[in-house]
């Protein structure tokens, strides 16, 4: 995906339409055999199972994984779309 030059918040894709508060976000992780699920709230934070909430995909899966991970690759919706591509669109369209 495309570089951008200003961090785009899921709060601004919630606000466009683009992604629904409420949302079950997953996070694939073959090789260990784990599927996370993350609820998109209605202010663009992702809450996860443990009770955490968290105000970016990447500080959502660092959280998980203990370690940095970048969350907008990690994430996608239930029918497998990247949440990377919504960003994409949503910067496209601006």
């Amino acid at each position: 995906m495309a570089k951008f030059t200003r961090r785009i918040h899921l709060s601004e894709l919630v606000a466009d339409g683009l992604l629904h508060p409420g949302e079950v976000l997953l996070w694939r992780r073959p090789r260990l055999d784990e599927l996370h699920r993350a609820f998109l709230l209605k202010d663009g934070r992702l809450a996860l199972a443990d009770g955490t909430c968290h105000d970016s995909p990447s500080s959502a899966a660092s959280h998980i994984a203990g370690r940095p991970v970048a969350g907008w690759g990690a994430w996608e919706t239930a029918d497998g779309i990247p949440i990377d591509t919504f960003r994409y669109r949503y910067m496209r369209a601006a």
